[in-house]
């Protein structure tokens, strides 16, 4: 069976919302998420590129650029949210300017095979893979989290993860920059540890073969906050 990262992140939040609404699941709720990634691309890439850290001064520029080529500026809350998303930028560049790690791949296509009663495969995009001199990487991540046990709890982050160990990368950091509830993007750093990692696996493959299987059913507590919880109800009539 092969399986993306978003429909397997759908699944664990309620299968019966997969089954419904396929993979929809994965919207920030940032007012500015999309320009951010696009902000982080720029500044990823261009590292790549010329093999050196993009400057402070480059990002700051071209935020302005990305965010008023988004935003109506005679706005007077779009004044109030570029002011919100200063904050973010510096948070972003503070990081980033003494982060020792290097960009080695960005937007990675992850493709892993995960053996369980049935043979699987799961397939998405990891957004950047840092190295570091001891051979050692990081995985960035930008998902609406700002806690780090959300943040190793989270289903987009530590299944793409886990394939990525049990294909020898040597991972000793998972980096997150979020916000949640609209507030202001952060960073967090995370370090697993091997006893994440073997649990992590062993989740994943019940996981998938729960899916292989079809065993659909509802979270009840996961109606709260589910956007398709009247269509879901008229569904079980």
């Amino acid at each position: 069976m092969n399986i993306s990262i978003d429909e397997l992140t759908s699944y664990t939040y309620c299968p019966q919302y997969l089954k419904l609404e396929g993979p929809s699941l994965l919207r920030s709720q940032s007012a500015f998420a999309s320009e951010m990634k696009s902000l982080l691309t720029f500044v990823f890439r261009r590292e790549l590129e010329t093999g050196k850290k993009t400057s402070p001064s480059l990002i700051r520029d071209k935020w302005i650029k990305i965010f008023w080529g988004s935003f109506d500026e005679t706005d007077s809350k779009v004044e109030s949210l570029f002011r919100k998303s200063q904050l973010s930028l510096k948070r972003f560049i503070d990081w980033y300017s003494s982060y020792s790690g290097r960009v080695l791949v960005l937007n990675f296509s992850l493709r892993g095979e995960v053996d369980g009663h049935y043979p699987h495969v799961l397939t998405g995009f990891l957004p950047v893979i840092f190295e570091h001199d001891d051979g050692k990487v990081a995985l960035f991540f930008l998902e609406d989290l700002t806690h780090p046990g959300d943040i190793l709890r989270s289903s987009a982050i530590k299944y793409p993860s886990s394939i990525l160990n049990k294909q020898n990368f040597y991972i000793n950091e998972v980096i997150n920059f979020g916000s949640t509830g609209g507030s202001t993007f952060k960073i967090v750093q995370t370090y697993p540890d091997e006893t994440f990692w073997i649990e992590t696996f062993l989740e994943l493959r019940g996981l998938l073969d729960s899916i292989h299987t079809k065993v659909f059913y509802t979270n009840f507590s996961a109606c709260s906050s589910c956007s398709i919880v009247e269509r879901c109800r008229k569904s079980r009539i």
